[in-house]
């Protein structure tokens, strides 16, 4: 899963050409549809290809987990129970397609990401998830350092408070 040399990796190290690449290393992971956000005190970048709707319910479920994205690595589980607050915001993913996968959040110091992992169909196995797991954090961790490197001409300002 995510095989690339060294070089292709270097290549990748920048933003735009990452993000070029991201729909197919998501594939390789078995999804469909993925988001990434990125937020710090300088900069804020987001980047995904799901179908309209879905970020509100995306980020409606990180406010509903606000602690586990600002403090853990584990990823969330996109289940009913993930939802257990808010059963409507379920439904409406349900609508949409956005059935089976998992959020990666990542975060140091002030700056945080998510790599939201999505699909319609299959359900995701224990088994899948072990297997996967470490790619998706590693995929998230290189997205999170990427994107704190960014350059200018992708940073939106933002205020430090």
């Amino acid at each position: 899963m995510l095989n690339r040399t060294a070089e292709d990796w270097q290549r990748l190290g920048h933003l735009p050409t990452l993000l070029e690449a991201l729909p197919a290393l998501v594939r390789e992971l078995g999804f469909r549809y993925y988001r990434f956000s990125f937020a710090s005190c300088t900069h804020a970048i987001s980047a995904g290809n799901l179908v309209t709707g879905s970020e509100a319910i995306i980020q409606a479920a990180l406010d509903l987990r606000a602690h586990h994205l600002q403090r853990s690595n584990i990823p969330l589980i996109w289940e009913p129970k993930a939802f257990a607050t808010a059963p409507s915001l379920w439904a409406q993913a349900q609508r949409l397609g956005l059935r089976h996968g998992w959020l990666q959040p990542l975060h140091k110091g002030v700056a945080h990401s998510c790599l939201a992992l999505l699909r319609p169909h299959v359900s995701v196995s224990a088994t899948e998830h072990y297997q996967n797991a470490a790619s998706a954090l590693w995929l998230g961790e290189f997205l999170h350092r990427t994107a704190s490197q960014s350059d200018a001409a992708l940073k939106s300002s933002r205020g430090c408070v």
